[in-house]
């Protein structure tokens, strides 16, 4: 029966081309379904560190077996994606160190020297990894390391994104005006351009999320050129570090409602006749701005001792 019916559905294949498209287009669906679902997740190593759905998972700082750390993190990466890996996750110790398996495959094996360099306990490091591992398998298909990023104009920022599909994104940006999006390695490079608010929102193939991007003014408007002068043969450094400090309260143009906190202005002494420039380290806040940390240089002039003004005695 079985020869005699090969010839027949050989030929009913044949005279019938769209029946046959079919059932190949299915056995190719059911083989890419069963694919997906075997391999449901992805890997790979940036140096030492194995990611699992773009989440980094463990650092590997020891070499072993006469493997770098970077070359194990490969080697592990191939014994991950080659679809053996099951759950739970089990410690066992060996003679060669300890090892973390998966199912019965050995993932990762961990010396006292690994664990030297981590400064950590073996079985502590261990276990670390494991619920590591085992949450970087738990994430959904996408997920980002913040709902709401705040950024200033000019500014650069990254937004990780983890997740079974992390790597299969697509993003849809509301106004490009306000902000640039641009898809990296490990999550979207976000750059704002004016100041504003705009949505992203974050395709995968079978999920999405939105991300909110405000891009705000800094809390300095403008960092002036401040310049003071002061007197004294030469200027003492406590009143050269009072006088600036007081030339920056009252000088840097910052928003509303502002908070400037001096870092450091150190004072120095300064000759007579002298111009030197103090560099003074800041810190302002300011409610919906963008926290401004940086130098402002400040010009400070000795004008020398005052010359006291001669009193007209005669008569």
């Amino acid at each position: 029966m079985f020869m005699k019916g090969g010839p027949v559905i050989l030929a009913q294949c044949w005279r019938y081309p769209d029946w046959a498209m079919r059932i190949r287009s299915l056995f190719v669906s059911l083989f890419l379904l069963l694919i997906a679902i075997s391999f449901g997740h992805t890997y790979r190593s940036d140096g030492g560190t194995v990611l699992i759905n773009e989440q980094p998972v463990f650092t590997l700082k020891s070499s072993l077996d006469g493997y770098t750390p970077s070359e194990r993190a490969f080697m592990i990466v191939n014994t991950l994606t080659d679809g053996t890996i099951k759950l739970p996750l089990t410690i066992r110790s060996a003679r060669t160190g300890t090892w973390l398996y998966a199912g019965s495959t050995r993932v990762v094996r961990i010396t006292p020297a690994e664990a030297k360099a981590h400064g950590a306990v073996t079985t502590e490091l261990l276990s670390k990894w494991k619920q590591s591992i085992e949450a970087a398998y738990a994430l959904p298909p996408i997920k980002a390391s913040e709902t709401t990023t705040s950024l200033g104009v000019g500014a650069t920022t990254l937004v990780s994104l983890v997740g079974t599909e992390a790597q299969e994104v697509t993003q849809n940006v509301g106004n490009t005006e306000i902000a640039q999006i641009e898809r990296v390695m490990g999550g979207l490079r976000v750059v704002g351009k004016a100041v504003g608010e705009t949505t992203v929102v974050i395709h995968t193939p079978s999920s999405h999320i939105q991300l909110l991007v405000k891009v705000l003014p800094s809390a300095v408007e403008k960092v002036p050129d401040l310049m003071v002068e002061v007197h004294g043969d030469p200027a003492k450094a406590a009143e050269v570090q009072a006088v600036v400090a007081d030339a920056i309260m009252s000088g840097l143009k910052t928003a509303k409602d502002a908070r400037i906190e001096i870092i450091s202005a150190l004072g120095r002494r300064i000759p007579a006749g002298s111009t030197v420039t103090i560099p003074v380290k800041v810190r302002v806040l300011a409610p919906n701005t963008i926290p401004y940390t940086g130098t402002v240089p400040v010009k400070v002039k000795n004008l020398g001792v005052p010359k006291e003004k001669k009193v007209d005695r005669s008569g």
